[in-house]
């Protein structure tokens, strides 16, 4: 066996999960009448999976780490289960009906078996993130509109705004305070072009589709979405999930109005550094500049500039905000 010291961390990974898959095959192969010698020879090498995956921990990412504790937990226990059916003695007689002989344990698929995730399609509206909160600071169930500050209601700096369930709309919040909202949450959007100021808190997107967003924040992550562009200022590094055919690329303050310059970023993010390039996609793990992930791609400051200083519509849309249509569809065309 190649010693882990060897390996890169994909190379370790990858053997790592071959010999626990050869494990979790001989466990199946005894379930029907394991011996006492079996199951003492699969602790021992369980034991060693265990030891190699503590030694590596600190190369290894902690979601894919995560993941290597979740599948040898569950042989661990199949293992403990069926030690647990050897010392079962019988039971005294009594006039009590006789059980049916339960079925030897069956270990779940292993996630490394089974297909990749598939793309979010008609049904992600379904899986709704559990942590929205409810907030009267809330755009919602609207089509074909254009929205801006002036349609919000009072606003408050510990309320949090939810944009949700809109298609087809233009949703303009610059001239709102970066301080407006102590967080952002877009769920449900369709073919909509958002433009927000930075704030200090966070953004979670979910379930968004042929969009483009401008945002700033602390934190962004972004569930079960495709075709969408964001411009993008954070301070962490932004983290993807179960995403296709994303874009990413720097908040073009001065292109979006004049008012919108590095003054206007909140105070606690001035001196940090945007780290807009720097997505963590947590379904390519091991993804680098050699290897990117296939799930999102990067627009550097002056590639996104020379697109928006290119099309007319956008500078059109800046000073005519009533022509926002015609921005939308140039947005979203694909």
């Amino acid at each position: 066996m190649q010693e882990a010291e060897e390996e890169t961390r994909v190379e370790f990974v990858a053997r790592w999960f071959n010999e626990l898959k050869k494990l979790r095959a001989t466990l199946n192969a005894t379930n029907s009448s394991p011996s006492p010698t079996q199951l003492d020879e699969l602790s021992r090498s369980m034991q060693q999976l265990k030891q190699e995956l503590s030694q590596n921990a600190d190369r290894i990412p902690v979601f894919e780490l995560g993941r290597c504790e979740r599948e040898i937990k569950a042989v661990q226990e199949a293992v403990s289960r069926s030690k647990g059916g050897l010392s079962t003695t019988k039971s005294k007689f009594s006039f009590r009906k006789t059980e049916p002989k339960s079925a030897p344990p069956k270990l779940p698929q292993p996630i490394s078996d089974q297909p990749p995730a598939a793309p979010p399609g008609d049904d992600s509206h379904r899986r709704k993130p559990h942590n929205i909160p409810s907030t009267s600071l809330t755009m919602s169930g609207k089509s074909e509109c254009y929205l801006c500050s002036q349609d919000l209601p009072s606003t408050s700096a510990s309320q949090a705004l939810l944009l949700a369930d809109l298609e087809n709309s233009f949703v303009d919040l610059s001239n709102s305070q970066p301080t407006s909202f102590s967080a952002l949450y877009l769920y449900g959007m369709r073919k909509s072009c958002i433009i927000v100021p930075p704030i200090s808190g966070s953004i979670m997107v979910h379930d968004c589709h042929d969009c483009v967003i401008f945002l700033g924040s602390h934190q962004f992550r972004m569930h079960d979405s495709t075709n969408t562009r964001i411009m993008l200022h954070v301070t962490s590094k932004p983290v993807i999930e179960r995403c296709k055919g994303l874009v990413f690329g720097p908040y073009p303050f001065a292109e979006l109005n004049a008012s919108l310059g590095p003054r206007r970023i909140p105070r606690s993010m001035q001196c940090d550094k945007s780290l807009y390039d720097q997505v963590q996609d947590f379904d390519s793990p091991f993804a680098s500049a050699e290897t990117p992930s296939e799930n999102f791609s990067l627009i550097d400051a002056e590639t996104g500039m020379n697109i928006l200083h290119n099309d007319t519509r956008w500078s059109s849309v800046v000073s005519r905000k009533e022509t926002w249509k015609l921005l939308l569809q140039s947005l979203v065309a694909r």
